[in-house]
């Protein structure tokens, strides 16, 4: 079972490409296949990196036009730089 996980988990840190991430970068968050309401591969515009966290998250700050800004923790595998 052990060794099936390790695989699994290499298999996946092939496909991603290592970036380190800094306070004020800009960031695209993946929109998930399951949301009815995104149509897009990405939400839009994007987001600004406020925050980056130990165990891979990140908290991004989104400017609305109403509401002005909301914040928000991503996973690191929801976001592209």
């Amino acid at each position: 079972m052990y060794h099936s996980i390790v695989q699994n988990n290499k298999r996946k840190n092939t496909k991603r490409n290592p970036h380190q991430y800094n306070i004020g970068n800009k960031v695209l968050v993946l929109a998930d296949p399951s949301w009815k309401h995104e149509e897009d591969e990405y939400l839009p515009a994007p987001h600004t990196v406020t925050h980056v966290y130990d165990n891979n998250t990140l908290r991004l700050r989104h400017e609305t036009p109403k509401s002005g800004a909301k914040y928000k923790t991503w996973n690191l595998w929801q976001v592209n730089p």
